[in-house]
């Protein structure tokens, strides 16, 4: 049976950055969902995606890319993965000029 896993909540995203390291399971996928509940800054973005690791510690964007979603304004997206490795965490890479997202995301694994 899939477990829920909170990632985080009403997180303040202002650069691009990277969340804690998950473990994989013994599934074959994971399902990540982000909610952007509030956005500010001038042409603001984020790209959510997942990265992936053997060794939690060097990490990688599996090809094609592993693109949760792109968001400038509030909204909630999610996407199922197949897992590529047993470490895994999500990431955000912000554009914009003094961007601010308050964000929330969780997984399905």
């Amino acid at each position: 049976m899939a477990t829920g896993i909170p990632l985080f909540a009403g997180k303040e995203i202002t650069e691009s950055m990277t969340g804690e390291v998950q473990q994989t399971l013994a599934g074959e996928w994971i399902s990540v969902g982000v909610s952007v509940a509030e956005v500010s800054g001038e042409e603001a973005s984020v790209v959510f995606g997942v990265q992936w690791s053997f060794d939690g510690a060097t990490w990688a964007v599996a090809q094609p890319d592993n693109v949760i979603g792109v968001l400038a304004r509030p909204g909630a997206i999610v996407q199922r993965f197949t897992v590529k490795a047993p470490y895994w965490r999500i990431a955000a890479e912000v554009a914009g000029t003094n961007p601010f997202f308050r964000c929330s995301a969780n997984a399905l694994i």
